[in-house]
């Protein structure tokens, strides 16, 4: 693992920001939406997937509720 996987509350409703918009952005955009996760969160993606489906809000609830990422 790179990143980290503990979060306040605070941060993991941004991540989840940052994830959905990534969502609807275009390619350049996701690119520097994922690098602004890494750098001001240390959250990456590639710690918990490497399917190219993309990468949820869901996705980080379901992580959380499976204890792999905590939120504090």
């Amino acid at each position: 693992m790179k990143g980290e996987n503990t979060f306040t509350k605070s941060e993991s409703k941004e991540i989840k920001d940052h994830l959905h918009a990534c969502r609807d952005a275009g390619r350049d955009a996701q690119k520097s939406i994922r690098a602004h996760l890494r750098l001001k969160y240390n959250f990456y993606i590639t710690d918990y997937t490497s399917s190219k489906k993309g990468f949820t809000p869901e996705d980080f609830d379901h992580l959380v509720q499976q204890g792999e990422i905590i939120i504090q």
